[in-house]
């Protein structure tokens, strides 16, 4: 009789920590859904303000205009800027470069092709009084005042002919006023002599 005593003591007692494990694992994995819930609510009040900012941003910029200088008509490279190729008008803040231009810059042109109504910026044109970073170990050759040359901008990579010889084939041109290029150190007495004789031309590939 002792021993079935004992028997459903023990059964009691294993049953009780059972019920007590389960339910500290309840609690424990309420808590971990509860502090899930707080959490993901958390990610998703930060995602909607972030994007209620970028929102508001964008619009704040489409509402703000700023007055640019665009191009009137199609130019080509090497054109020079006046004011009857181009004109400001004011466009939204939004779809403006930063490095978009305000105020036509003096003895500036075209590098490159432009289509009429081309937004003008910093990385659009030259001026003639730019000069071109020059490769370590080059030397810079004055071309004569009266030597007629296709349009030029600073920058730009050019083959410079001797008579009928090519004498340069990856020259710079290191300023446009003066012209001056900027070649190889092998090459440099070529063209300076074909400079001095007025053997010389410029031929720019577009």
């Amino acid at each position: 009789m002792e021993s079935i005593i004992q028997f459903f003591q023990s059964a009691h007692a294993q049953w009780r920590a059972l019920i007590t494990q389960r339910s500290s694992l309840l609690l424990t994995s309420r808590r971990a859904q509860t502090l899930s819930v707080f959490g993901i609510s958390a990610l998703c009040a930060v995602l909607a303000g972030l994007a209620l900012l970028s929102a508001t941003r964008a619009r704040e910029q489409w509402a703000q205009s700023r007055e640019v200088i665009v191009a009137t008509i199609d130019l080509s490279p090497g054109d020079v800027l006046t004011t009857s190729n181009t004109q400001r008008i004011s466009l939204p803040q939004a779809i403006v470069t930063s490095d978009a231009l305000e105020e036509l810059p003096d003895n500036a042109s075209v590098r490159l092709a432009l289509r009429a109504q081309t937004v003008l910026s910093t990385a659009l044109i030259s001026s003639r009084n730019d000069v071109a970073a020059i490769p370590a170990g080059w030397r810079i050759v004055a071309l004569p005042k009266s030597l007629s040359t296709p349009p030029l901008v600073v920058g730009d990579a050019v083959e410079i002919v001797g008579g009928t010889t090519v004498i340069a084939t990856s020259a710079l041109v290191a300023s446009v006023d003066p012209l001056t290029m900027a070649v190889p150190a092998d090459v440099s007495a070529m063209v300076a002599a074909a400079a001095r004789l007025g053997e010389i031309s410029v031929v720019v590939s577009r």
